[in-house]
């Protein structure tokens, strides 16, 4: 008489993991608040293009405000 033992019934894992961050969760509704936080992060904000005519004029203030702090002897060694 062969006597096999009974099937032991297949572990019950109520975890829930994060696809992005691999954190684990106890329940589904933790996931899913994790994921409605983290989702906004994820996003990167829509930036307006600056135009390159204002680009331009930042640069020759930024020179203009260099060359005014450099001292005389400085100015004359050139660009």
């Amino acid at each position: 008489m062969d006597v096999t033992p009974p099937p032991s019934p297949l572990p019950i894992t109520n975890e829930f993991k994060c696809t992005v961050c691999k954190k684990q969760f106890k329940s589904k509704h933790g996931l899913s608040r994790h994921k409605s936080i983290v989702r906004k992060y994820n996003e990167t904000p829509e930036q307006e293009k600056i135009p390159d005519f204002l680009t331009d004029k930042f640069k020759e203030d930024i020179f203009y405000l260099i060359y005014r702090h450099l001292n005389k002897s400085s100015k004359n060694i050139g660009l």
